[in-house]
């Protein structure tokens, strides 16, 4: 598991806030809203209840909570980001509160891989063009 930043009160509402309904939010559960801040690297004590209260306090969520979704799943595993650019982007809640990502974060380091894995880019295209075949 990746270092984990654990923040503050008034933090995990802004993080709650910005993962759930910000401009790259879903209104998604709250326990997929849980294991999304942990994957962006942040943790506090009580996540996974203030997750699930923070869902169930959502307006739009209640209100809309009977509609079926469907989300849109990328056929070959990747992101179209990841796939034109050969990495993922930064998310917006990392802007407002630094994540151990960002703050460990080398422009040098950055370059240096950034060249070594662009031979793995090809093989990433491929395997994704396989994957999107047996599909």
């Amino acid at each position: 598991m990746p270092l984990l930043r654990c923040v503050r009160v008034n933090e995990a509402d802004y993080i709650l806030r910005e993962v759930h309904e910000g401009i790259c939010g879903n209104h998604s559960g709250g326990l997929a809203l849980a294991q999304k801040i942990l994957k962006q690297g942040y943790f506090w004590p009580t996540l996974t209840k203030d997750a699930l209260l923070y869902v169930r306090k959502c307006d739009k969520c209640q209100r809309f909570a009977t509609i079926s979704r469907t989300t849109a799943r990328t056929l070959t595993g990747e992101t179209p980001f990841s796939m034109t650019y050969g990495s993922e982007a930064m998310r917006p809640v990392e802007i407002g509160i630094p994540s151990p990502r960002r703050i460990m974060f080398s422009e040098q380091t950055n370059d240096n891989l950034m060249k070594a894995s662009l031979d793995l880019l090809f093989k990433k295209s491929d395997d994704s063009q396989t994957k999107l075949a047996s599909y």
